[in-house]
């Protein structure tokens, strides 16, 4: 079982800047890469192949048949 160490206030130097080690080559590594990127340049990249129509999707709708939906209220039973 580990026991927490106490801390001494008057120890403390994360008030200080710059008392902690500071390694100057560490501080260039958690840049963002921009190699191979161009995303943000207006016409870097190429056009869509097939452009989007903006045409209505019918495939596999048989609204237009008469019959082909259930009309469950048209059932009348006398029982």
């Amino acid at each position: 079982m580990r026991f927490a160490r106490d801390r001494s206030p008057n120890l403390d130097i994360g008030d200080i800047d710059k008392a902690r080690p500071f390694y100057q080559g560490y501080h260039y590594l958690n840049k963002p890469s921009y190699v191979n990127k161009n995303d943000d340049i207006a016409g870097s990249h190429p056009k869509k192949l097939h452009q989007p129509l903006n045409k209505e999707y019918f495939h596999m709708k048989n609204d237009d048949i008469n019959g082909s939906k259930p009309q469950c209220t048209k059932f009348h039973s006398t029982r």
